[in-house]
């Protein structure tokens, strides 16, 4: 089995991953979180600690394990409530930097006004 420097190399073709290394490989998710778009609700999350709503659109997303710096990757979604032909994403907070422990997340429609949704989801990458 593929140890965890190994894993993090991401580089041997000769060593398996087993399910308690996995995690540690550059090319996993090290987090996501699936939320109701308008409350702190969580439906599904992975190395997520809790999800904090402040206010409408505003989300902060704590990881349980922390990043090993503020430096890495995220992807998010949403479901509008209605509006089918605007558009809707979710971008990180322009006054708030991310940081090891939280990322603050902002929903919007396409004239960048927070919204809240059906639901949202983020998934994050990057080195612990």
């Amino acid at each position: 089995a593929a140890t965890q420097a190994e894993m993090e190399a991401a580089s041997s073709t000769t060593v398996y991953s087993s399910p308690g290394r996995q995690q540690f490989h550059p090319g996993s998710a090290k987090g996501w979180v699936k939320w109701n778009g308008s409350t702190s609700t969580l439906d599904a999350s992975y190395n997520v600690s809790s999800l904090t709503d402040n206010g409408t659109g505003d989300f902060t997303i704590n990881w349980d394990v922390d990043f090993s710096s503020a430096n890495y990757s995220f992807a998010g979604m949403l479901r509008k409530n209605s509006g089918a032909n605007a558009g809707a994403l979710i971008a990180i907070d322009h006054l708030t930097a991310p940081t090891a422990a939280a990322l603050r997340v902002r929903t919007i429609d396409d004239a960048a006004n927070n919204i809240d949704g059906l639901y949202a989801c983020v998934v994050a990458f990057g080195d612990q």
